[in-house]
């Protein structure tokens, strides 16, 4: 079993950003600078804490012989800024996928019958620190990235041909850690703004798998009683590989029009790239209310039409004193291959400046 953080559907980060289709390298306030631009955290006046989650997940993949599905409630983006004389800081965490999913599959022809259920819990946890200087549009984010699989299955084959059966049970445990670092930048100019951001590769400092199976066999033209059979199934999940994002935002007035292009290598490391672009609209009333909305799109060869794979998101968001709090709505849709995945949940977070 081969494990992905980029199989799974999208996520929703970031107080703004979550609402405006993932665009947030080049906004005017960002609330997750560390995961978007780093850099950003220059514009940061006050010190603050923030939290932001998908307060209710819904995920499901389909395909003509498998389902899968997932619902839960995760935190997405938690942290501290500490403004200083010279640099900003923030440390922050955030984790990118939902915790469980439970897979059910049969595959049937002429001559036997392939029944799997399985039960898979997956974390994906991202931290680390960042600092911006607060003289220049520049930013270093050093971080960790934890990745962990455990899974349990059971598959069943029987031949119609025969009375010959098979049962087997696997367990499957995994855990990589990398560490990585990025730098960014942004440029501002009469209500424009370009930002970019370029994160490595991880490197794994600890990484380790097993698996453990037994299957009992039956034949009764090879074998008149059952056999145990121990295996030793892999299990392993891929860290992620160099990614590149570039952004431009546009205000005027109460208005603001942002788009992102993201590039992330493959999990293999073949130096192969899928681009994502978004774009994101925010309106702001002299109340301080804020009605936002945009549309995240998946660019590579497997995408033949505008909406075969995106991600949409639209909520609002208020001022009381010091806390900037926000919730909306987001729903991720992916039809690609053989596969028919989506995702939707509610998103809201809050910000507290002091």
């Amino acid at each position: 079993m081969l494990v992905s953080t980029e199989a799974w559907s999208q996520t929703s980060i970031g107080i703004y950003e979550s609402l405006l289709g993932g665009s947030g390298v080049a906004i005017s306030e960002s609330t997750a600078a560390s995961y978007y631009n780093p850099s950003l955290l220059k514009n940061k006046k006050d010190q603050s804490y923030s939290l932001s989650a998908s307060a209710f997940g819904i995920y499901s993949s389909k395909t003509d012989t498998s389902e899968t599905k997932s619902a839960t409630l995760y935190p997405t983006y938690l942290s501290s800024i500490i403004v200083g004389n010279a640099l900003v800081h923030e440390i922050f965490f955030y984790s990118a996928v939902p915790a469980r999913y439970s897979t059910n599959s049969e595959i049937t022809d002429s001559s036997s019958i392939n029944r799997s259920e399985s039960e898979v819990d997956l974390s994906y946890i991202n931290f680390g620190y960042s600092m911006a200087f607060r003289s220049f549009p520049l930013a270093l984010s050093y971080f960790g990235e934890f990745l962990q699989m455990k899974a349990s299955s059971v598959h069943q084959f029987t031949s119609l041909v025969s009375a010959a059966r098979t049962t087997t049970v696997a367990r499957m445990d995994s855990t990589a850690l990398g560490v990585g670092i990025s730098a960014s930048g942004h440029f501002t100019n009469s209500g424009y703004t370009m930002g970019y951001n370029f994160k490595s590769r991880r490197h794994n400092v600890y990484k380790s798998g097993r698996g453990t199976g037994t299957s009992s066999v039956y034949d009764p033209i090879l074998a008149p009683e059952f056999q145990v059979i121990e295996t030793t199934p892999e299990a392993r999940v891929e860290p992620t590989g160099y990614s590149v994002s570039i952004g431009h935002g546009f205000k005027s007035g109460d208005h603001e029009f942002l788009t992102d292009s993201h590039l992330q290598e493959k999990t293999d490391l073949s130096s192969v790239y899928d681009l994502t672009q978004t774009f994101g609209y925010r309106l702001t009333s002299d109340a301080g209310h804020q009605y936002l909305c945009g549309i995240s799109h998946l660019i590579n060869s497997d995408v033949k039409y505008f909406g075969q794979s995106a991600y949409y998101s639209t909520g609002y968001s208020w001022q009381t004193r010091a806390l900037r709090s926000s919730i909306g709505i987001y729903y991720y849709s992916s039809k690609l291959n053989q596969d028919d995945i989506f995702a939707m949940g509610l998103s809201f977070g809050s910000e507290f400046s002091y």
